[in-house]
């Protein structure tokens, strides 16, 4: 049952670029649907204890009273930002993450890696993506940003892994791993688009003050939550992080952050040492 709550919680995210549902004269998100159905199904399959709807409920009320209190707007927000890294480290109680592999060697010189499928997190990603960063409406919208996302993944992506090719943390490694579609569909939807909507769509856009400041923050405080897996780690995620900031800088579009953000994962697992060499 498991798999059924978070194949829901998967598809939660793609809802909330579906067109508003109406309803007689009314409009309403389709993704709450979807995502009501993935708490009820991760309730009677064990992913989540009763206990847990206590944190998704003021989650829930947090973000809502965010988008509809102008006024203490600055006040929900800091308090859904804490909240939602709360989530995002799993702080909270009830939640039974599953693992999708455990100590597995996704390369033979790498250091085992072990990948969950987080429904804390996930939650924190897709409210945070639908309540506060601004997404692609139109066509139109999605073609202009393709040549700035473009330059900016490859970019991005030559900088990341080349710096850790030089530090010797990763080598040059190209392969196709059975498990690579799960780990890639996982990452995209649970790593990318959480972590992206909280430091593009939460922080970064909302912080008040010159948007320089704002580009620095996103990527400092993105490198420095990176700092468990050592100084070295966190400077490739600050580099990874100035290239998503910047991005969204340009086009004020969380799609364009997401895509630079799984570029450089997706390149860095199908094509060099992953996580990173286990002798480091």
């Amino acid at each position: 049952m498991s798999h059924g709550a978070f194949a829901l919680l998967t598809l939660a995210p793609a809802a909330v670029w579906l067109p508003p549902l109406r309803v007689r004269s009314r409009h309403w998100a389709s993704w709450p649907l979807v995502y009501g159905a993935a708490v009820a199904v991760a309730l009677t399959g064990g992913v989540l204890r009763p206990v847990a709807l206590a944190a998704l409920g003021a989650f829930a009320t947090l973000t809502w009273a965010a988008v509809s209190a102008p006024r203490a707007r600055p006040l929900f927000l800091l308090l859904v930002g804490v909240m939602a890294v709360a989530l995002s480290v799993h702080a909270f109680p009830g939640f039974d993450n599953p693992k999708v592999f455990d100590a597995e060697r996704l390369t033979p010189d790498g250091r085992p890696f072990t990948q969950y499928l987080n429904f804390d997190k996930g939650t924190a990603g897709l409210f945070l993506l639908a309540a506060f960063a601004p997404r692609v409406r139109r066509w139109q919208e999605a073609t202009a940003i393709g040549r700035p996302v473009a330059v900016t993944a490859a970019a991005t992506t030559a900088a990341v892994l080349g710096l850790a090719a030089t530090l010797g943390l990763v080598r040059f490694d190209p392969h196709w791993h059975p498990l690579a579609p799960t780990f890639l569909a996982v990452n995209l939807l649970f790593t990318c688009v959480a972590e992206e909507a909280f430091f593009r769509g939460l922080l970064q856009h909302h912080l008040p003050g010159p948007r320089p400041l704002a580009v620095s923050a996103s990527t400092l405080l993105f490198g420095l939550v990176h700092l468990p897996g050592g100084v070295a780690y966190a400077a490739l995620a600050t580099v990874l992080g100035l290239g998503c900031a910047l991005v969204y800088e340009r086009t004020r579009r969380i799609e364009s952050a997401i895509a630079v953000h799984f570029a450089v994962n997706a390149v860095h697992f199908t094509g060099f040492t992953y996580p990173m060499l286990a002798s480091t």
